[in-house]
């Protein structure tokens, strides 16, 4: 069925003008099924929010919005999206294309240079514009972490490393800006392990810190070539890199390990994590938390092995202890027996 309205539709309704954030549905003859839902945005609440309405309407005038922080604008210098709005001058940050070292490029413009276009999709984005998709919504994740929200940071976190896998590789033309894509799955990955270990989602856990350390793995197999010398550049030391990234990813795999009682493995990754820690003065506190996990998990598998030697001894000695035969006889008097018959 066709859409009332698509999503990020701007339109104009006797309300004031309003953003599509839920498309309704029509049948072919034009009849409304499910209403679309407009976040109107000419005015507020009383409690500063946007009003929505519902309509299935299908005749209200599509409209383009003004220019406002946040949205997308076409510029002389190309495609940006408009990161600050003051006194009619607008700071826009350029999506398509970047100086050499993968650095961005802003541009200060009046705002009768700049023109709204609507957002890309997911499948029109480049490989650069997937990169810098999944870092506005690393850094959202920081600011949800940072109010102790570890279930919104995880769906950020996860939502970029989505971007982030989706990136072809050969679309990328230079090392700085594979650099740029390893720099940040690594670090999602890391993230979206911690989340989901704090929420108890070990599985997820457990294949983020994987991945994590597969990747730094795989650089520090071929340091000193030309996307370690870019990681470099970009201020990530070898210390961050291999001894700092890395521990922690071994040690939220650890964590993901031992809460599914998986203690061998996770003592594996423990070994791998304090000696990345050991010596290292700014890693103090991740080496104190994989040799208190550690002993943990030494002392809980001891115990889970204790439990399986006594189900099978209990198991193949009949669900009791064996009887002790008294000194100076062949045997019980019920043995005896039992041997006697038949």
């Amino acid at each position: 069925m066709p859409a009332v309205y698509p999503v990020g539709q701007n339109v104009a309704t006797p309300y004031g003008n309003g953003i599509v954030t839920k498309a309704g549905s029509v049948t072919p003859a034009g009849e409304a099924v499910v209403p679309a839902a407009l976040s109107l945005r000419s005015w507020k609440l009383a409690n500063g929010t946007s009003p929505t309405l519902y309509t299935s309407t299908t005749t209200w005038p599509k409209v383009v919005p003004p220019v406002e922080e946040g949205c997308d604008v076409k510029t002389q210098y190309g495609r940006g999206r408009v990161e600050a709005l003051v006194d009619g001058r607008a700071t826009v940050l350029l999506t398509e294309w970047r100086l050499a070292g993968s650095s961005r490029v802003r541009c200060y413009l009046d705002v009768g240079q700049c023109t709204f276009v609507e957002r890309k999709k997911f499948n029109e984005l480049t490989g650069l514009e997937k990169i810098d998709e999944a870092n506005v919504r690393r850094e959202k994740a920081k600011a949800v972490l940072g109010s102790g929200d570890f279930s919104g940071a995880a769906e950020l976190y996860k939502q970029a490393c989505f971007y982030l896998q989706t990136v072809d590789n050969d679309s990328l033309t230079d090392n700085a800006s594979r650099a740029s894509l390893l720099e940040c799955m690594i670090a999602c990955k890391n993230n979206a392990a911690m989340c989901c270990n704090r929420l108890k989602q070990s599985a997820d856990a457990a294949q983020f810190a994987n991945d994590a350390v597969l990747l730094l793995d795989a650089i520090y197999k071929q340091r000193g070539l030309k996307i370690h010398a870019h990681l470099n550049s970009m201020g990530l030391s070898d210390t961050t890199l291999f001894h700092a990234w890395r521990s922690k990813g071994l040690l939220y795999g650890a964590q993901a390990r031992a809460e599914t009682k998986d203690f061998t493995l996770a003592v594996e990754l423990l070994k791998r994590c304090i000696a990345l820690t050991a010596g290292v003065d700014s890693l103090k506190g991740i080496d104190a938390k994989a040799k208190k996990l550690m002993v943990a998990c030494k002392q809980s598998e001891e115990i889970l092995r204790k439990r399986e030697r006594k189900a099978a001894k209990k198991m193949f000695n009949g669900g009791g202890s064996p009887k002790k035969k008294k000194e100076g006889s062949g045997g019980s008097p019920e043995r005896a027996k039992e041997q006697g018959e038949g």
